[in-house]
């Protein structure tokens, strides 16, 4: 259940560009931005990086 809710919170804070994926890690309890990026890609599939600029350019693109 923990994990569900770090991924589900980490979704939503990738959404902000304000903040950097080290401070979302941090937010979240992890020890450092890779056990965050290894947990994250191990659930979702993606890295977080990765799923940031997917949704960024998306909103790009609906801006156009």
């Amino acid at each position: 259940y923990v994990l569900e809710f770090r991924m589900r919170e980490a979704k939503r804070l990738l959404l902000d560009p304000s903040l950097t994926i080290p401070a979302i890690a941090t937010r979240l309890g992890y020890a450092s931005e890779a056990a965050f990026s290894r947990a994250f890609k191990r659930t979702t599939g993606n890295p977080p990086g990765q799923l940031r600029r997917l949704r960024n350019a998306s909103e790009a693109e609906r801006k156009t």
